[in-house]
């Protein structure tokens, strides 16, 4: 039986592999106690962000393609209903973690 979800995952899973590498080459380096500087951190966080955004993007397309009939597509519109509304409360988890880590006056401890 084959995924009616095959083509969203696949672009969403692409995207979470690369930000994954990154997340688990840093959190690698920390287990080896190597001091990683502060951007660094950021920037992962920020690629967090932009891989939110991008499955956002992607759901959005594909429920558009969908609805409107423009295109054939084996994804379900609630698939990527559910994945737009995943994606976007992600990104709220993911923002509020970004300002509260590295921009609040009480900033969580992170190193």
């Amino acid at each position: 039986m084959a995924s009616t979800a095959a083509s969203l995952n696949h672009w969403i899973g692409r995207v979470n592999y690369f930000v994954h590498s990154f997340m688990y080459t840093y959190y690698a380096l920390k287990a080896l106690h190597i001091r990683i500087p502060r951007f660094v951190s950021m920037a992962i966080t920020s690629l967090q962000i932009f891989q939110m955004v991008a499955v956002m993007g992607f759901c959005s397309y594909v429920a558009f393609e969908k609805y409107n009939g423009n295109r054939p597509c084996e994804t379900k519109l609630e698939h990527s209903n559910i994945c737009l509304l995943l994606g976007a409360s992600y990104l709220l988890l993911f923002m509020n973690y970004f300002q509260k880590a590295y921009f609040s006056r009480k900033t969580l401890k992170i190193d």
